[in-house]
């Protein structure tokens, strides 16, 4: 087997077990796997769920992504998929929130968009005492 064939191979078993359970920065994926329970899930709040990403770090995800737009032309994208603007940061950048229950098929979706740069989660990072 070709090394091209091997990696085919690999990819296509990651994209089984992780599912849509990823999101990308540019070429770069970054594949994140559900956790089951959580003790942080008792005492945060329940709309967050919790992931393990591939370096070992636990991250919550809540209904919130930051979203680059190539131009302010294209915030009629916003109104498109129901985002509600939390944040407006530098140009055309902006962190949303979304109602939707799956938000990594909306990531893939806007990411799919011609009208963005980039569309990523929020992430919450586990604060661990020193």
């Amino acid at each position: 087997m070709r090394f091209r064939e091997i990696l085919l191979i690999l990819f296509g078993i990651i994209l089984l077990v992780y599912g849509d359970s990823y999101y990308s920065i540019g070429e770069h994926k970054i594949c994140l796997t559900p956790l089951k329970s959580n003790n942080l899930q008792k005492k945060e709040k329940d709309s967050i769920k919790y992931y393990k990403k591939e370096n070992g770090e636990i991250v919550g995800i809540e209904n919130q992504l930051f979203i680059k737009l190539k131009s302010k032309n294209n915030l009629s994208l916003l109104k498109e998929n129901n985002l509600k603007i939390i944040k407006s940061y530098n140009q055309n950048l902006y962190l949303v929130e979304s109602n939707t229950t799956d938000i990594f098929k909306l990531i893939h979706k806007l990411n799919d968009n011609n009208a963005t740069f980039y569309v990523y989660p929020n992430l919450f990072k586990q604060v661990e005492r020193r």
